[in-house]
């Protein structure tokens, strides 16, 4: 099982999502989110051996046209160049 670290991005979506519903309870209201946090890890580099870089982001949770993974090309600052990086479970 893989531990991070809070970035100041994931404390700021998360902030968002829990003031934007003030009148529900605290554990209603991640379930009333759309929006899924989701990280992004380089493909490339984890193949070669390499450290992996990793993105945070968001993902639409009733999004119809990306019902897999979700793959996005962004840059690598280890390898230097853009590379594909794919959905973490």
């Amino acid at each position: 099982m893989l531990t991070y670290k809070m970035t100041w991005k994931m404390r700021f979506l998360l902030t968002k999502a829990t003031n934007s519903v003030k009148c529900a309870p605290a554990s209603q209201q991640f379930a009333i989110m759309p929006r899924d946090i989701i990280i992004l890890e380089c493909t490339e580099a984890k193949a070669e051996g390499k450290t992996p870089s990793r993105y945070v982001t968001t993902r639409n949770k009733k999004s119809q046209r990306t019902p897999g993974r979700l793959e996005k090309v962004k840059f690598n600052p280890y390898l230097k160049r853009r590379t594909l990086h794919r959905e973490m479970r």
